[in-house]
C-alpha cells in the first residue's frame, strides 16, 4: 500500500467532498515528493510510516519555497483518508498543525472603495453598462471568477432576483441578486447584449466581449484592472470582491452556514475565517472608539 496505489481512492474521496478537480489534482501532485521521500527512507509502504517519518518530512519542507503548507496538508489529508477507509488504525500525521488563520489572506475593500469601483465604468457606453453589470454581479454574489465565466443567459432570473451558479465540482446553487445588480443586469440584457450577440455565433454566455464571444478569465481580469485604475485603487481581483462580500455579510450578522452556502464553500470552517476577521475589525473599532479602549486616552474626570 503506497502513494501510487492509493492515489485513485484519495482522488475520489476529495471529489466526493466537493473539492474542485483542479484542487484535487494539486493535492495529488503534492504527494509525489512525499512518496520520493519515503522511498529514500525505505518506507514506501504507507502502513509502515511513523510519526517520526512525518516529522522528518515536515522538517525537510520547512526550508522549501515550494508550498510547504500545502504539501503538509496533502500528507495529512491522505492519512485521514486511509483512516476513514479503515486501511489504517491511526494517522501518523494527525499531529501536523494546520496553519492558524488570524486574518484572511489578501485584501478586503472598504465601502468607500467599493463605491468608487462600482461607479468607475462609463455607463453612457455599451461596454460601460456591461462592466457595471459585471461589477454589481460580483459584489452582490461573491462569485468566483470561473463561476462568472460559466454563467449563461438562462441562469439569471431577474424577476426572482436569483442567479443559478455552477460551482466547484459541478455543484449548483442559487444566489440572490441585489436590486442594483438586477437593475444593471437588466439594462445590459435589454440594451447591450443583443448587439454583442449578433456579432458572435449564438453564444449563450451571459457576459459577452465586443466580438460577441464569452468573456473569459482574461477579459474579466482586464475589466477589473481598468476600472480599478479609473477609481484610483490598486488592482482589485474577483477574489478580493469575494472576500469583501463574505466579510460584509458576517459583519452584518448573517449566519455563517448561510454565508457558506451563498459563497459555495464546501466546509463551514472556510467561512469561519470571515467571522474571525470581522471580530478583529470589531476589536480595532472598540479600541478606537470606546472611552477605555487602547486607542483613546481616558477622559479627564
Amino acid at each position: 500500500m503506497n502513494v501510487a496505489t492509493e492515489r485513485e481512492g484519495f482522488e475520489r474521496a476529495l471529489l466526493a467532498r466537493r473539492r474542485s478537480p483542479s484542487t484535487v489534482r494539486l493535492y495529488v501532485a503534492m504527494l509525489y515528493p512525499f512518496a520520493v521521500f519515503l522511498a529514500h527512507r525505505g518506507r514506501a509502504d504507507l502502513r509502515g510510516v511513523t510519526r517520526r517519518d512525518v516529522d522528518a518530512y515536515a522538517c525537510e519542507l520547512a526550508g522549501s519555497p515550494l508550498a510547504p503548507a500545502l504539501r503538509r496538508r496533502a500528507v495529512k489529508r491522505l492519512f485521514e483518508h486511509l483512516v476513514e477507509t479503515q486501511k489504517l488504525l491511526s494517522s501518523p500525521a494527525e499531529h501536523l498543525r494546520e496553519r492558524r488563520v488570524t486574518s484572511l489572506p489578501g485584501r478586503v475593500l472598504t465601502e468607500a472603495e467599493v463605491d468608487k469601483l462600482l461607479a468607475a465604468p462609463n455607463t453612457s457606453l455599451p461596454r460601460g453598462i456591461r462592466d457595471r453589470a459585471l461589477l454589481e454581479l460580483l459584489y452582490a454574489t461573491g462569485l468566483r471568477r470561473g463561476e462568472v465565466v460559466g454563467l449563461a443567459v438562462f441562469d439569471v432570473d431577474l424577476g426572482g432576483g436569483l442567479v443559478r451558479v455552477r460551482g466547484k465540482g459541478g455543484h449548483e446553487r442559487l444566489v440572490p441578486l441585489s436590486k442594483e445588480a438586477q437593475k444593471w443586469l437588466g439594462e445590459y440584457l435589454r440594451e447591450v447584449r443583443p448587439r454583442l450577440a449578433r456579432k458572435g455565433d449564438g453564444e449563450r454566455a451571459l457576459l459577452l466581449t465586443r466580438s460577441g464571444r464569452r468573456m473569459g478569465p482574461g477579459a474579466i481580469d482586464q475589466a477589473l484592472l481598468s476600472h480599478s485604475k479609473a477609481a484610483g485603487l490598486r488592482r482589485v481581483s474577483c477574489h478580493a470582491l469575494r472576500r469583501t462580500v463574505g466579510t460584509a455579510l458576517v459583519r452584518g450578522g448573517a449566519n455563517v452556514r448561510m454565508v457558506a452556502e451563498l459563497l459555495g464553500h464546501a466546509r463551514v470552517s472556510t467561512t469561519e475565517r470571515y467571522t474571525l476577521l470581522a471580530a478583529t475589525d470589531l476589536r480595532a473599532e472598540h479600541a478606537r472608539t470606546h472611552p477605555r479602549g487602547n486607542g483613546r486616552p481616558p477622559s479627564d474626570r
